[in-house]
């Protein structure tokens, strides 16, 4: 008596027990019926209105429920989870109830097959749809079904003592040959244990990626990674890099691109100069194959004057791209065809770059001998680039431009910037002529005034400064519309003045900032300053020119005024 009269000060005593009352009554063999279990409950409400007034309803309603999920009362079990007349669970108690359950009856089991599994199962079907309940469950069906379908058996236990998920997305991706291949499966094993956020399938997707890679499955390695682009996921972009630069002929020169300037903008600082150079190769490789297009012709062969055509079958354009030196390219030729090849390819050169400086220490020869790369497109693809800009149809094809500003130039343009391209990424210096020609290009009329200052600022880069001259000049005879005739005198103008001003100028960048500084203030008259500093510098030649535009310039706007006057005359 002196037990119950003194309970309340020993309320953990009392809730062990009623814990131990209820699992020596679910112990009892044969297992208790419903109504057993009903009784129960009755029992336990009287003994805590009669004994135990200090325990709550809502605990003795937790234990039993907990006692009917031990037992395998699942069908009761639902029943009372709901509530009874005297007590009720919150949901999110009686949800934590059933996972608790279930995870003892899953980690309990001995195999995948055995009855603990399935118990399990049937306590998280008690709350089907309960988010909470539902990632238990997809845990049960990708340890039980969808793991044993791609080759790896985990027990409860062992899934137990496996930190991280993406472990066992590993060791499903290696677990049998080809097992990479089952791509959507495995990202719906992710899922299923809870690698749901997009980083976390991207992470999965890299896992793929890169076992299809080491086994040499390059195409999927390369969708995936194309995807993962896509996306952002910074972390795969070595394996973007190596996809790249690697055999695999179905990747098109824009895919490869996209993939190396994809690991451009995430790799590590000292890869960068190396991926640059790569991606520059790239760059000019698309622009070859992007003319070959354009003027549906192809670079396969060299011809050396004299001799028949040397082909070049064994080699593709990225065997080209690769080459390290010229004994590579140069084994299948005897010493004297040597010696007229590498000749050959030196005049093709001086076509479009000026000699090297013998004081730096390097010469053709050398350049060409150590350089595999320089070698191959001068002496494949220089000589069709430079056959092409000879058409006069290529003059009238247009295409769209890579020059800002110039919606469209022509394919001859597209060329001749292709060659400039080459030769400012191997450090040589072009030609004045070819420098001339792609001004020309962008002159031509109809030219709105942006065209006419990039096409001045492409004159500055002439070593010649009078080959500009004729340049603008060939555009004041040529030129009919008012409006282009005046801008392409302003632009004489300036040119003149840049010429002169630029006599002070210490190196490229200076003279880039009088360009910029010169074009902006092309609206804004000049003080007597600058005109006097001008004067002070200024040529006569340059002078004597400045003064020819001038004077053009008054007559035409009084032409202009005169047929406004008088039309027709």
């Amino acid at each position: 008596m002196n037990f119950f009269l003194e309970a309340h000060s020993d309320e953990k005593g009392v809730k062990q027990i009623i814990r131990l009352i209820l699992s020596k009554f679910i112990r009892r063999q044969p297992g208790r019926s419903d109504n057993e279990w009903a009784n129960m409950w009755r029992d336990m409400l009287c003994l805590q209105e009669k004994a135990f007034p200090f325990l709550d309803l809502e605990y003795l309603l937790t234990e039993f429920c907990r006692g009917l999920l031990k037992a395998g009362k699942f069908s009761l079990a639902r029943s009372y989870l709901r509530g009874t007349s005297s007590a009720s669970l919150a949901t999110e108690k009686a949800e934590n109830l059933v996972i608790q359950a279930a995870r003892e009856y899953f980690f309990s089991a001995s195999s995948l097959s055995c009855s603990e599994i399935w118990k399990a199962k049937e306590c998280l079907n008690l709350f089907p749809s309960s988010s909470n309940v539902k990632a238990e469950a997809d845990i049960i069906d990708a340890l039980t079904v969808k793991l044993p379908y791609l080759g790896v058996t985990l027990l409860p236990v062992q899934f137990r003592q496996i930190k991280d998920p993406m472990e066992i997305i590993k060791m499903a991706v290696t677990s049998q040959a080809g097992a990479y291949l089952h791509v959507d499966e495995l990202i719906e094993v992710a899922k299923l244990l809870g690698l749901s956020s997009l980083d976390e399938i991207s992470a999965v997707e890299e896992v793929i990626a890169r076992e299809a890679a080491v086994s040499g499955d390059l195409q999927l390695a390369f969708d995936l990674c194309l995807v993962l682009a896509k996306k952002g996921h910074g972390l795969v972009w070595d394996l973007c890099a190596a996809l790249a630069r690697g055999p695999l002929e179905n990747m098109d020169i824009s895919s490869r691109k996209q993939l190396l300037g994809f690991a451009l903008s995430h790799c590590d600082e000292e890869s960068i100069s190396e991926l640059l150079l790569a991606w520059k190769d790239l760059d000019m490789q698309g622009q070859c194959e992007t003319l070959m297009t354009l003027t549906g012709t192809n670079a396969p062969n060299f011809s050396i004057q004299g001799s028949s055509v040397i082909s070049l079958p064994g080699y593709s354009i990225q065997d080209l791209v690769d080459l390290k030196n010229s004994s590579e390219l140069a084994d299948g030729f005897n010493g004297a065809d040597q010696e007229n090849h590498f000749n050959s390819i030196k005049n093709t050169l001086s076509l479009v770059a000026k000699n090297l400086p013998v004081e730096n220490g390097t010469n053709w020869d050398l350049i060409l001998q150590e350089n595999g790369k320089i070698l191959s497109f001068a002496a494949i693809q220089l000589p069709w680039l430079l056959e092409l800009t000879r058409k006069e149809d290529y003059s009238k094809k247009f295409t769209s431009g890579l020059i800002p500003g110039k919606q469209y130039v022509s394919v001859r343009t597209q060329i001749v910037i292709t060659i400039l391209s080459w030769l400012a990424r191997n450090g040589f210096a072009p030609r004045d002529d070819l420098i001339a020609s792609l001004a020309k290009s962008i002159l031509e009329p109809p030219a709105t005034e942006e065209e006419d200052v990039i096409g001045c600022s492409f004159l500055l880069n002439l070593v010649d400064a009078f080959s500009g001259v004729q340049v603008i000049e060939e555009q004041l005879r040529t030129r009919e519309n008012y409006l282009e005739t005046c801008s392409i005198m302003n632009v004489g103008m300036t040119y003149s003045i840049l010429h002169n001003t630029g006599v002070d100028c210490e190196g490229p960048t200076q003279r880039r900032e009088l360009l910029l500084g010169k074009f902006r203030e092309k609206n804004k008259p000049l003080n007597a300053d600058d005109i006097n500093r001008i004067d002070a510098v200024q040529s006569s030649f340059w002078r004597e020119w400045k003064l020819k535009l001038e004077e053009k310039k008054r007559v035409t706007e009084h032409s202009r005024f005169l047929e406004q006057i008088i039309p027709g005359v």
